[in-house]
């Protein structure tokens, strides 16, 4: 796979990828064709509908490969879903309990859990090993008409560290201080942007130049890397602070190293301070 240009593996990774989307919207449909069970057809459908929106999904990876200057596939992969992330977010802020689930909610979640899946099977086939899907709790939609949040279901626990938390359950790295609360479910963007201030602040310790790197960070712990270093020693600083945050618990990390006469970094600096 080595000598195969990046570009290609990745486009070569997301056709694979669609073959299997198509296979499944085919298969079914022909299941939903010869149903006569009015609730089976009905998770029928919503079956086929969660599939064509994912390979909606693909079909738009794929064509953006043809983009000149595209990021890398796991970089726009990590980037996408942080932004269904976000949109969940800010569509259940004004959650309570007794009221509908807001409208949009789950198919922005649905692309957050699908896109954080397709990442970890990419880096499985970049490695050549076998994808295996992560474990996961599924949460159910609160009952309005009782007081249990979970309709049965058992929250989240710290040891489901890869499940994406809905509005009616708390982020387990919230639920290890006691102090609950529905508001709390919202503060994964903060959490997540202390992250961010923490990595560039030790860097901005060991004197890595700021604004040279870019940082997509995901709630289960991974961080993408992306930007330039003007030696092998600023460079090394980036993987030193990643290694050094327990919270940050697998590291993408795309650091180039270029003359600052060279750097593209640089160059934006300058043309900002001269407007």
């Amino acid at each position: 796979m080595d000598a195969i240009p990046k570009r290609e593996q990745d486009r070569a990774f997301l056709q694979e990828q669609i073959v299997e989307a198509n296979r499944k919207i085919a298969r079914l449909r022909s299941m939903l064709a010869s149903c006569r069970d009015t609730l089976e057809q009905q998770e029928l459908t919503a079956m086929l509908q969660t599939a064509q929106l994912e390979g909606d999904l693909l079909n738009n990876l794929l064509a953006g490969q043809d983009k000149v200057n595209a990021l890398s596939l796991d970089a726009i992969i990590a980037d996408q879903s942080r932004r269904f992330q976000q949109q969940a977010v800010r569509l259940s802020r004004g959650w309570r309990r007794g009221t509908a689930t807001p409208a949009g909610y789950w198919e922005a979640e649905a692309r957050r859990s699908f896109l954080t899946d397709l990442l970890r099977r990419y880096h499985a086939w970049q490695a050549g090993r076998p994808y295996y899907a992560e474990s996961q709790t599924h949460a159910a939609a609160p009952d309005s008409s009782t007081n249990n949040t979970s309709n049965g279901k058992r929250p989240p626990t710290n040891q489901d560290t890869h499940t994406y938390m809905h509005p009616w359950f708390l982020p387990a790295t919230l639920g290890q201080n006691g102090n609950g609360g529905e508001d709390e479910s919202h503060d994964e963007v903060t959490r997540l942007n202390v992250l961010r201030d923490a990595i560039l602040k030790q860097l901005s310790q060991k004197g890595f130049p700021a604004g040279h790197l870019d940082l997509i960070i995901q709630p289960d712990g991974l961080v993408i890397a992306k930007g330039y270093a003007h030696n092998r020693a600023e460079h090394d600083q980036v993987i030193e602070v990643m290694c050094s945050i327990p919270a940050i618990k697998e590291t993408l990390i795309d650091v180039q190293i270029v003359n600052p006469a060279n750097c593209p970094a640089c160059a934006a600096e300058g043309a900002s301070n001269r407007v």
